[in-house]
């Protein structure tokens, strides 16, 4: 059987070798690691990526932070420092200190304050600012559709780094402070790192194809 479309899920490349994994629709997931190709059903992939998370969780040992129960889009945006992670605290901060970091116009990555970022913007209004920005989203998603579904839905942790970044739940934080119906002072999950190592989250301007 011939598969109608391919998918590519994720892309990575790791000391020179391009790690691939694309979802070919009606055959197999293909998982690429240089020039080597794994089929796998979407059972198999499924079963080794639990086992693999699994594998982690015990590698990097954190009581607090446990990998299965994580957004995966926020796995990816961190997957590089989780060796380097070494402790997760629960921590009060005030939602106005919080601050996130995104790409200007002329492509610059800014860092600011939670009132003067894109999404709290689109919330307050101007909801054609998020034309010019790449969000995770499913297949079968807009980008408007998200963000409606984040004012119904909010994240139940919120992950800051050591200065107040947001790491994730920036979408959540930022409809809480527009539509006001979120406290002053809350409570976040702090991820903290070994010296020298920085977890940036940020969001990106929309990479125009033609």
């Amino acid at each position: 059987m011939s598969n109608p479309s391919v998918f590519e899920l994720n892309k990575s490349n790791i000391k020179d070798n391009i790690f691939l994994i694309e979802d070919n629709i009606g055959e197999s997931i293909h998982f690429h690691v240089g020039l080597v190709r794994f089929d796998l059903s979407v059972k198999e992939f499924d079963d080794i990526t639990l086992k693999l998370i699994d594998v982690l969780n015990e590698q990097v040992g954190l009581d607090n932070f446990d990998l299965t129960k994580q957004n995966e889009y926020f796995l990816e945006r961190i997957a590089s420092v989780i060796p380097y992670i070494t402790s997760v605290e629960d921590v009060t901060v005030n939602v106005e200190d919080l601050k996130y970091r995104f790409e200007t116009q002329n492509g610059n990555i800014e860092e600011n304050y939670i009132v003067n970022t894109p999404i709290y913007k689109y919330y307050m209004g101007c909801h054609e600012i998020i034309d010019e920005y790449a969000f995770d989203l499913e297949i079968w998603q807009s980008k408007e559709e998200l963000m409606e579904q984040v004012k119904k839905t909010r994240n139940d942790f919120i992950y800051v780094d050591e200065n107040n970044f947001i790491l994730d739940g920036y979408k959540s934080i930022c409809a809480g402070l527009a539509l006001s119906d979120i406290e002053n002072v809350i409570r976040v999950k702090r991820i903290n790192v070994l010296d020298g190592i920085e977890v940036k989250c940020m969001l990106l301007r929309e990479k125009r194809k033609w």
